[in-house]
């Protein structure tokens, strides 16, 4: 008999767990309280980076390579434009961690990055001049996805085939039995599946509270705004201009895409941020100092952007003390499969990381290598 797994948070990480699930054949219900694509969340925005010299640790390169592929099929198996492969730029003091990540993931994975100085770097983009004594990386290979296409059609495949949809649902609380997981919702009748995978972001530690326990994960919420800015420069999807995250001063970390629309840039900050203690409490209106904060690091390196504000979206980081994601099932019950903490560069992973918590619901185990995320390691019992 096939399993039965409900998946709680609709977003891209539970959008692609349902449909590793549904294609494995089991019995699925995603379930989210809001109706996706939405933004609320995570998963919104417009762009999301994506790139495989992983800086944050080598460790999330054979994920990427699972994503990559996965995110190729997707686009050809719905006819949507999902990847654009601009490249991307990485660039910092030659000191940088984030810069030395870069080649450490590359050399232990044999990735093809090009070693540029920021001179070179500026003649093969004039809209980014960076400080002279900066090294600057290039994956050519690496680029955006468009985010909210990206939940579209994960979601849409995994109804294809076979998955539920449940939309604008809340979910009450769970309890584990001999029985399987009893989930309990706001408005509509309980039911007992067989195995609950929460990929809840920043509502997990209220997912996991409903079970009538104390949230086990030290996640921090973090607000972050991203901007759209008129320029005058070259910064267009059509100028060649890429992806670039840019490791400053201070650690002041910030990055952006370009342009899709005539003169319109996407440009947020990758530190800092106004942490908030619950997902309704985020404040999603922007404030002089949050523009401030962006244009600060990003005039002096973009020639022709200026300060005039087009639209702006809030999102939310939903962190872990170390920085790495939470992939693995619950201390307390192997009914239970989480996914959280993806600390505001998961989005890429998606794929991946929907693949290995439906192997953990249905078999117990994966082989994509993971041990580096487990929960474990939070509550003293892991390496």
């Amino acid at each position: 008999m096939t399993a039965s797994v409900l998946v709680l948070g609709g977003g891209v990480m539970g959008a692609a767990t349902a449909l590793s699930l549904a294609e494995r054949g089991a019995r699925v219900s995603l379930v989210d309280q809001f109706s996706p694509p939405h933004a609320q969340g995570s998963s919104h925005g417009e762009t999301r980076a994506i790139r495989m010299a992983y800086f944050e640790h080598p460790d999330y390169v054979p994920l990427l390579r699972v994503a990559y592929a996965r995110w190729d099929e997707l686009a050809a198996r719905s006819g949507e434009r999902l990847f654009e492969r601009c490249g991307t730029v990485v660039a910092g003091a030659p000191d940088s961690a984030v810069v030395e990540g870069v080649f450490r993931a590359a050399r232990q994975h044999d990735l093809v990055v090009d070693d540029l100085s920021a001179s070179q770097a500026a003649r093969r983009w004039p809209g980014l001049v960076l400080p002279a004594d900066y090294r600057v990386s290039f994956e050519a290979d690496a680029g955006l996805l468009y985010a909210e296409r990206c939940v579209d059609v994960l979601r849409r495949c995994a109804r294809d085939s076979g998955a539920k949809l449940i939309d604008n649902v809340a979910v009450a609380g769970w309890v584990v039995s001999e029985a399987g997981v009893r989930v309990a919702f706001e408005n509509r009748p309980a039911v007992t599946v067989d195995r609950l995978v929460i990929t809840a972001g920043s509502w997990t530690n209220a997912a996991l509270s409903g079970a009538g326990s104390a949230p086990r994960l030290p996640l921090r919420l973090l607000r972050r705004v991203m901007v759209w800015l008129r320029t005058g420069g070259k910064h267009h999807l059509s100028d060649g201009f890429p992806v670039f995250a840019v490791h400053g001063a201070e650690d002041a970390f910030s990055y952006g895409f370009p342009g899709l629309e005539p003169g319109v840039m996407k440009l947020a900050r990758h530190d800092g941020g106004d942490e908030f203690s619950t997902p309704e409490t985020r404040d999603d209106a922007i404030a002089l100092g949050d523009v401030e904060r962006v244009l600060a690091v990003a005039c002096p390196i973009l020639p022709g952007l200026t300060r005039d504000v087009v639209r702006h979206e809030a999102c939310t980081y939903t962190s872990t003390p170390d920085g790495h994601f939470v992939v693995g099932r619950h201390a307390d019950s192997e009914r239970v499969v989480i996914g959280a903490g993806f600390s505001g560069h998961g989005f890429k992973l998606a794929p991946a990381i929907g693949q290995a918590l439906a192997d953990l619901a249905v078999d117990g185990g994966t082989e994509l290598p993971i041990e580096f995320l487990s929960p474990a390691r939070f509550d003293g019992s892991g390496p």
